[in-house]
This record gives C-alpha cells, sequence and structure tokens, in this order.
C-alpha cells in the first residue's frame, strides 16, 4: 500500500536499524514522511542513520556511505563527525522546543504544573501484598 503521508511519532524507537520495528518503518511506501522526536541521539551518532533512512535522506540513508563518512570519523575525530551530522539535520530538521516563540508569542503554552500527593489507607490484606512484593 502505497500512503500519502507518514508520521512516525516517538521515533527514537527506531534507532536500532536491525529491530523489527525499524523494519517495518523502513518498508513503508510513503510520498512525504516526517519523524518526531525529542531524542534523536541516545547513545552515537549511528542512531540517525536509522532517520536519516528512513526519511529517504540521500547519500545519508545508506549504511556504507553513513558508516564511511560519519560512524567510523566518530571515533577517531567525533567532532568532524558531529560537524557532518549537524550539516546534513540541518537540511532536513525543524527543532523546537518550550522557549520557542512564533512572531513574539510562545509557541506553545503549558499550564502550570501541578502535583498532588495523596496517602492511601491499605486494608490488611493490601498492606501484606504490598509488604510482600516491596521486600
Amino acid at each position: 500500500m502505497r500512503f500519502y503521508r507518514v508520521v512516525l511519532d516517538e521515533s527514537h524507537t527506531i534507532r536500532n536499524k536491525k529491530t523489527r520495528a525499524a523494519e517495518a518503518a523502513f518498508m513503508l511506501d510513503a510520498v512525504h514522511r516526517c519523524s518526531l522526536t525529542g531524542t534523536l541521539v541516545v547513545n552515537t551518532l549511528d542512531d540517525v542513520h536509522s532517520h536519516l533512512r528512513f526519511l529517504s535522506i540521500s547519500p545519508s540513508r545508506d549504511w556504507g556511505h553513513f558508516r564511511a563518512h560519519i560512524s567510523k570519523v566518530q571515533r577517531s575525530r567525533p567532532n568532524l563527525a558531529a560537524q557532518r551530522v549537524q550539516a546534513i539535520l540541518r537540511t532536513c530538521m525543524l527543532r523546537k522546543n518550550k522557549e520557542t516563540k512564533l512572531n513574539g508569542k510562545p509557541l506553545l503554552v503549558l499550564p502550570p504544573k501541578s502535583v498532588e500527593i495523596v496517602q492511601l489507607d491499605f486494608t490488611e490484606e493490601e498492606r501484606e501484598m504490598y509488604l510482600a512484593i516491596e521486600h
């Protein structure tokens, strides 16, 4: 099936290109693709490759190219590898955070944080079960 648009939310879940989830995402046939994540790099810059592959960002979508120009370079010259990844991502990434403004106004207005602590009274049976699990 061909999709017009595929949006992959929480896309950091495909960072390991060998998982079934990642392989399934790579196989999706779509005209337009979008990848949403708050955690693009979890361990190494290799995590970025899965996003580039999903998004079909050439030539970095090819593991051989990515490995030669970023993965191997990362070991000996990490700053250069990071600069290369940043240059690639500048072409295809929108980065927004809570402080981002649009026309002088916050892009996102969140309600104030509220913390409520609720004390529960266990029955004797619940207390025994709780203590058993705790131990």
